[in-house]
């Protein structure tokens, strides 16, 4: 199928080269495509679109990302220069659904669990962090496995999903410790189909035992 005018503008300069263009998303800070790389050999790709505030970070980060391999992680091809300012960050298509927030055994959560902390052991030992852990990120492909997905808030402070931000994240904060809260709500909401933060203050408000 040709890709499609309003999503081909979108792209940009780089719109001759991605066919089949099509909105996975729209977010706060811009939108996410699928698109055939017709300089892959029209191979299926994602495309994020990471604004200009952000983008010379970003660039940074994936110059280490490059170096990460993890098979629970989508590999991250290519940045491009967006001609309106900011980038594209261009990653490997990751078929299947997000998981969902539903009551899962235990053995289950235990598995993904491992997949989860692979991904992240390979993002953190390279010196950077994830910055939004959450369900909608988590992918389970055709063949039952789990990747992490979404690399547009890379290393980013301040940033992610309500119900899985960490406390320092709130402040501004973020880092290696703010993913690890973040899996800790997402393995919560597995077996027992409930985030228990969804509210700042429910993050903020100290907790005692019983």
């Amino acid at each position: 199928m040709p890709t499609h005018e309003s999503e081909r503008n979108r792209i940009g300069g780089d719109a001759e080269r991605f066919a089949d263009a099509r909105r996975l998303g729209e977010g706060a800070e811009g939108g996410t495509w699928t698109a055939l790389d017709t300089h892959q050999g029209r191979r299926r790709v994602v495309l994020k679109y990471v604004p200009e505030e952000r983008a010379g970070h970003v660039r940074r980060a994936f110059k280490i990302l490059r170096r990460v391999s993890s098979p629970h992680l989508p590999a991250a091809l290519e940045l491009l220069n967006h001609e309106g300012g900011g980038a594209w960050l261009v990653s490997a298509w990751i078929p299947g659904a997000p998981i969902p927030s539903a009551t899962a055994a235990v053995d289950a959560v235990l598995d993904e669990l491992h997949a989860l902390v692979h991904a992240l052991r390979a993002l953190h030992g390279v010196g950077t962090h994830h910055g939004d852990v959450s369900l909608g990120n988590v992918i389970r492909t055709p063949e039952g496995e789990l990747v992490l997905i979404d690399f547009g808030q890379l290393g980013c402070h301040g940033c992610g999903t309500p119900g899985f931000l960490a406390p320092e994240v709130l402040a501004g904060g973020g880092g290696p410790a703010a993913d690890v809260f973040a899996l800790g709500c997402l393995l919560c909401a597995r077996p027992f189909a409930h985030v228990p933060c969804t509210k700042p203050a429910d993050v903020a408000r100290p907790r005692r035992p019983g």
